[in-house]
């Protein structure tokens, strides 16, 4: 399993990866995924260590959620399995500080472009945790698409109700 079957052939290195589970290669692949983000928007400091307990509390729970969304819309698979893909469906983000050192150098200060292009790494990783949930739960893209963005509806439809409550509590 090589960097460059993960980022452009991720099938066949996740069906290598999950034959030989363990835990430490995923755990040390997140953190670095965290760094590497932390360093391409400069807020990288000694603060990390504090808040890693907090971001593998999200990894966690992020999963656990996508799961709960792909057994409610019809998959059947392994919570174990979307656990350890789920990190190195983020690789696009290791691309990240090279991005912004391509982008300072060509383009300079450009914050629109910057937006675009740090837009077009996190639209890679998420086509790449689309099939990962579609690799693990066995749905098809459409579906695995569907779990992905489900839990940021239910955010959305949970805000839109928190509005109206509100809304008719002061008018009342």
């Amino acid at each position: 399993m090589s960097f460059y079957s993960l980022a452009f052939h991720p099938v066949a290195s996740w069906d290598e990866f999950l034959s030989r589970r363990g835990f430490l290669t995923p755990f040390l692949f997140f953190v670095a995924a965290q760094i590497f983000q932390m360093l391409a928007f400069s807020i990288f400091d000694g603060n990390f260590f504090l808040v890693l307990p907090v971001l593998v509390f999200q990894w966690f729970l992020a999963v656990s959620l996508y799961h709960l969304f792909a057994n409610f819309l019809g998959g059947r698979g392994n919570i174990i399995s979307l656990l350890y893909l789920w990190v190195f469906a983020g690789i696009p983000v290791f691309f990240l500080p090279a991005v912004r050192i391509f982008h300072e150098t060509v383009f300079g200060g450009n914050i629109l472009l910057w937006f675009f292009e740090v837009i077009a790494v996190y639209l890679w990783s998420a086509a790449l945790h689309a099939k990962a949930i579609k690799f693990v739960y066995h749905v098809s893209i459409f579906t695995a698409f569907l779990v992905l963005v489900s839990p940021f509806v239910l955010l959305a439809a949970m805000g839109g109700i928190a509005a109206f409550l509100y809304t008719v509590t002061v008018f009342i």
